[in-house]
């Protein structure tokens, strides 16, 4: 049995881990990428969704992001894209794309929360019910 069931972009996947989902998601391509260039990826990928969704890509260390520009305005973190590392990305890619995430219950990729393992009886968590508990968790807010 795999950790994580991955419904997206009509496909189902079946992984075992965080770098596997960034793979898939993000091109193996990404993998070897500097730091800088990791962000533009995830911040070029997330453009499009936002602008189909009317919703504004963040890095909370750094502000709001709008065509390349930091701005430090007030925002609601629940109603962002936020790209602060490929956890937010995938997390953010749960709440505003068609992606399903299911994660085996004792698997710690993303399901590491004592308040997700504790709130099923289930084989799998869906992780898309806990996404907005999730980014809070795991941006730099």
């Amino acid at each position: 049995m795999k950790n994580i069931i991955i419904l997206y972009e009509n496909n189902k996947y079946e992984i075992n881990t965080l770098q596997e989902i960034v793979k898939l998601v993000l091109g193996e391509e990404y993998l070897n990428m500097n730091v800088e260039e990791k962000f533009k990826v995830r911040y070029e990928k997330a453009f499009g969704i936002c602008k189909m969704n009317n919703i504004i890509i963040i890095d909370t260390k750094v502000g709001v992001l709008n065509d390349n520009n930091k701005t430090k305005i007030k925002y609601d973190i629940l109603n962002t894209f936020i790209i602060d590392n490929e956890e937010t990305y995938i997390l953010s890619l749960c709440k505003y794309a068609d992606m399903l995430l299911l994660e085996e219950k004792n698997s710690e990729v993303f399901n590491n929360k004592e308040l997700i393992k504790n709130n099923t009886n289930d084989n799998y968590v869906v992780i898309n019910k806990y996404v907005n508990e999730l980014l809070l968790l795991n941006s730099s807010c």
